[in-house]
């Protein structure tokens, strides 16, 4: 295949509520790459979702940071790039 994913997940590893998260990250780029670092709920519900950062590997120069809520027939979102 020309593409290839991996996933991280800590569900079930942690629970923080109130703090700080801080990640360092590399991000590859090209088409076909959306790197992502993003937070769920405990429950692993959707929404809500943080997305603290998405990197569309096509788009180079750009991050998008976004917040959704709602609920799953009526989500709402706000971001920024």
């Amino acid at each position: 295949r020309a593409y290839v994913s991996a996933r991280i997940n800590t569900s079930g590893k942690f629970v923080q509520q109130y703090g700080r998260y801080e990640a360092r990250m590399k991000v590859p780029a090209g088409q076909g790459f959306w790197p992502a670092f993003w937070l769920l709920p405990q429950t692993q519900a959707w929404p809500p979702e943080i997305d603290i950062m998405e990197h569309i590997g096509g788009v180079p120069n750009r991050i998008y940071m976004t917040h959704h809520w709602g609920t799953v027939s009526n989500v709402m979102s706000n971001g920024t790039q």
